[in-house]
């Protein structure tokens, strides 16, 4: 497969499980495109779930196989996380959109706003870099982030991996 020289070459990342349309509805249906990515902590390999201090360096990465039959020529790219703080009951929701910020989210498909916006797509290959610093500056608590990341079709059904990212966040 042709990957876009103007991405860097993505070192080797756990595997997400299949793509999974998520729907408003909650009957969220598995499609063929495949997930892959992970996040390194201080430099070390790539995996798929991570305790991490706040002090540790990390870097989210991943990759995604879309689904043959849905190879727009360009696509929308989102992101979106649940955060549960230790001894708490719901975890809440959030999106990052374009401009890197972290805004609530109500989990409805629709309301999600893209993370990356017209990214080339005609290859089935895409690479996301999410996230490149410290936990510190995220100001969370102990708790569990949950990172899912996907792409939009062209009428407007959004693909996402169906094992998110997980990191652990202990004080």
């Amino acid at each position: 497969s042709h990957v876009p020289a103007s991405l860097p070459i993505t070192p080797s990342l756990p595997s997400l499980g299949k793509g999974m349309e998520i729907c408003p509805d909650g009957q969220n249906t598995i499609t063929p495109a495949q997930f892959n990515g992970g996040v390194s902590v201080n430099g070390g390999d790539y995996q798929p779930v991570v305790t991490v201090k706040d002090s540790d360096l990390l870097t989210l990465r991943g990759t995604i196989r879309m689904d043959s039959l849905h190879l727009p020529l360009t696509t929308d790219i989102f992101v979106h996380a649940s955060y549960q703080a230790t001894g708490q009951g719901k975890p809440s929701h959030w999106m990052v959109d374009e401009k890197g910020q972290v805004l609530p989210w109500d989990e409805n498909p629709a309301h999600l706003d893209p993370f990356r916006t017209g990214v080339p797509s005609a290859s089935g290959l895409l690479e996301v870099e999410i996230f490149q610093g410290k936990m510190l500056a995220s100001g969370l608590g102990s708790g569990k982030v949950a990172i899912t990341f996907g792409y939009q079709l062209e009428d407007g059904r959004i693909i996402c991996g169906s094992q998110p990212i997980e990191i652990n966040v202990v004080k």
